[in-house]
């Protein structure tokens, strides 16, 4: 016969609290957030890859813009914590809102310039008018169609980052519409906060 194992007592601190309903919401919000900043980081390797190709000048106002917007998102990642703005209340701060409208007509004007820009650039024309050779014709006519499949899937980078910004007022709604008791509050404040009380505990004992 085995000896008995010798039960180990867990203690309340031990058991990994379970996500509140505010708690919930605010991950999704992360993750979407998240999500944004790896289409800008693509977004921006596009853009950057249109440059690349030496394009002509519409194509090139409208990669440049994009590489704005694109590093514009990408350092938003690191900007303040998200949580509600009070213990009594699951909204997000003000500046969330003003994140999100900025952001939206910002992707939106980003990819409509893409693609209108692509169809009227004249460096596609350009290209294929002023090859002499047949094997030339064909190196500019495979440098125009890689060019306007990067500025496609640019423009596309644009519709999923409209998207993310969609989904996160969605989420928000949800917060607003929903009837929250007053220990839900409580608890998602506590748990949407406490890393960044955490991370701001470390970097002063750091410091």
């Amino acid at each position: 016969m085995h000896p008995p194992q010798p039960q180990v007592a867990v203690t309340p601190s031990d058991e990994k609290p379970i996500d509140g309903p505010v708690k919930s919401i605010y991950d999704k919000l992360f993750n979407l957030a998240v999500g944004r900043w790896i289409v800008s980081v693509i977004n921006l390797g596009l853009a950057g890859g249109i440059l690349s190709k030496k394009p002509g000048e519409k194509m090139l106002i409208a990669a440049a813009y994009n590489i704005a917007v694109g590093g514009l998102h990408i350092l938003l990642i690191l900007g303040p914590w998200i949580g509600p703005r009070a213990r009594n209340s699951p909204l997000p701060p003000r500046w969330y809102y003003i994140l999100i409208a900025i952001s939206t007509p910002l992707w939106l004007s980003a990819l409509i310039v893409m693609f209108v820009f692509r169809e009227l650039d004249d460096k596609y024309e350009i290209i294929d008018t002023r090859s002499l050779w047949g094997g030339l014709k064909d190196i500019a006519g495979n440098t125009v169609t890689i060019l306007e499949n990067i500025a496609i899937a640019c423009g596309c980078m644009g519709v999923c980052a409209i998207i993310f910004n969609f989904l996160q007022c969605y989420y928000i709604f949800k917060l607003r519409r929903a009837k929250f008791s007053a220990e839900e509050l409580e608890e998602g404040y506590m748990q949407v906060n406490e890393p960044k009380d955490k991370s701001k505990d470390g970097a002063t004992k750091t410091g």
